[in-house]
């Protein structure tokens, strides 16, 4: 069948081929860590997600639309578009917000890219990564063609998302000490959870599934600061999604393929046995309630946010004028160093990874904001100056810290001799200290605005809300499908 509308219409709606090298190692008594995984995604229900839990998804999608929407305004942007409109399919899978239609793993490429495009996605500390962005644009690379419900859309995250934080609570900190992107490398996983729930794949085909998805993870943190970072997170959802589809077209992977010998587990984290903690918890311990996501309230890497509510806390508490600031000292634990590697950033992509160039930000204006993330703040003297003027150490609390990212501590020097310090344990749109609803609200109508000030957002932020009660996946691409022209 020659490829258009038709061929994705077929392999879209193709009965799963039942697997029977997975089904021959259930009748030897084994019981792989894929066939565990896949057994609860594909059993998942709406009526067993606590309603905190189906909340948090609905404000994921909120988040997720609107980083999106300013996605399309990076430099990334035109290539992701251009990309798309090389790959045209009639009638399949539609590109938010550009209203092109392709196949649905070149649409999880591109959406997945946009959303990640100026790291300003939510984050979940389990994972140490980006689970939303990954996962929202598979739900929207899918939905077109599926007709997806607000319910189906909510599962299908939720699956995705538990399975991300679990698998990061047992995997991610030795995954990331390795020099893997688990926003990727664990996303990928995700991606085929979520992807497998929106196909209705049975317990068998999901299995195959993950194990295709473990030859197709990856993303490496050296390209931290680069565009292959947000093309990290379209690489997992295009992996999820082709992972799904091809395993319900019939190919199969081995049913060791996460935790078996030269399986994903031993080559991602060196431990085989890292992921036997997952399955127990699923369903039992929600993650998406405790610790929950944490949605970004600046545009720059997760590691920088506690240091940068810090210094917000201490220019506001004691009225600090950027003239009076001998020294910036800001105490982390032994990650963050290794993370925020641009002291002196070269592009807007290395200034997000850049602590210095965040709190000159701060320093010299009071806030940080997107506008803190252009080539013209680039090329601001007055904060290359004071960034000059910001160091990082480890706290000494911290040196042996391992694992997810801890408090940090700020230490100002003023010129006339004064040593002030600030302590942030959990940072702004964490569980702790939550974005409220018309904080979350002004940000997707911030970014939104990004990418088309002139255009009526509301009736696409209503369309999210349409899922606490159902709503439809089509209509939310609809709404978020507007061209800045």
């Amino acid at each position: 069948m020659a490829p258009g509308s038709n061929f994705w219409t077929a392999v879209l709606c193709k009965k799963p081929t039942s697997g029977s090298s997975m089904t021959a190692l259930h009748s030897a008594g084994e019981n792989p860590l894929a066939s565990r995984l896949a057994s609860w995604t594909s059993g998942l229900r709406l009526a067993q997600v606590p309603p905190d839990v189906k909340e948090a998804a609905v404000r994921a999608f909120i988040d997720t639309s609107g980083v999106i929407l300013a996605g399309a305004t990076d430099d990334i942007a035109p290539v992701m578009r251009d990309w798309v409109a090389q790959r045209p399919r009639p009638g399949g899978a539609l590109v938010p917000p550009y209203g092109l239609t392709t196949d649905p793993e070149t649409a999880g490429l591109a959406i997945g890219t946009l959303a990640h495009a100026l790291d300003f996605d939510d984050i979940h500390p389990s994972m140490l990564g980006h689970p939303s962005a990954t996962l929202v644009s598979v739900i929207l690379a899918l939905g077109s063609t599926l007709q997806l419900t607000g319910e189906q859309a909510i599962v299908a995250y939720v699956a995705g998302a538990e399975l991300a934080a679990q698998l990061g609570r047992a995997t991610a900190a030795l995954q990331y000490r390795r020099g893997w992107h688990t926003t990727s490398t664990i996303g990928a996983l995700a991606a085929t959870a979520t992807a497998a729930s929106l196909l209705a794949l049975d317990a068998d085909t999901t299995a195959h599934a993950l194990g295709l998805a473990a030859s197709g993870a990856a993303g490496v943190r050296a390209n931290f600061g680069s565009n292959a970072k947000p093309l990290h997170v379209g690489h997992a959802a295009a992996c999820g999604v082709s992972a799904a589809l091809l395993a319900r077209a019939g190919l199969r992977s081995s049913p060791n393929a996460l935790d078996g010998p030269l399986g994903y587990l031993e080559s991602f984290a060196g431990d085989r046995a890292a992921g036997a903690t997952v399955p127990p918890r699923l369903g039992k311990l929600w993650e998406l309630s405790d610790p929950g996501l944490q949605i970004k309230l600046y545009a720059c890497c997760g590691a920088t946010h506690r240091p940068i509510d810090a210094l917000l806390e201490l220019v506001q508490a004691e009225r600090l004028v950027a003239e009076e600031v001998e020294l910036v000292t800001a105490l982390v634990d032994p990650l963050v160093p290794t993370l925020l590697v641009y002291p002196q950033p070269a592009s807007v992509a290395e200034a997000r990874f850049s602590l210095q160039h965040c709190l000159a930000a701060v320093l010299a204006d009071g806030y940080l904001g997107l506008t803190h993330f252009t080539p013209d703040a680039l090329a601001r003297a007055d904060l290359q100056e004071l960034g000059r003027r910001v160091r990082i150490e480890i706290h000494p609390e911290l040196v042996d810290h391992k694992g997810e990212l801890a408090f940090a501590e700020i230490q100002v020097v003023t010129r006339a001799g004064a040593r002030l310090t600030c302590r942030v344990d959990h940072p702004r749109g964490s569980r702790q200290r939550p974005l409220t609803q018309h904080e979350l609200e002004q940000k997707f109508f911030d970014c939104a605005r990004l990418y088309h000030p002139d255009y009526d957002w509301a009736p696409a932020l209503q369309a999210l809300y349409d899922f606490r009660s159902n709503g439809s996946v089509a209509t939310w691409l609809e709404k978020l499908t507007v061209t800045a022209d």
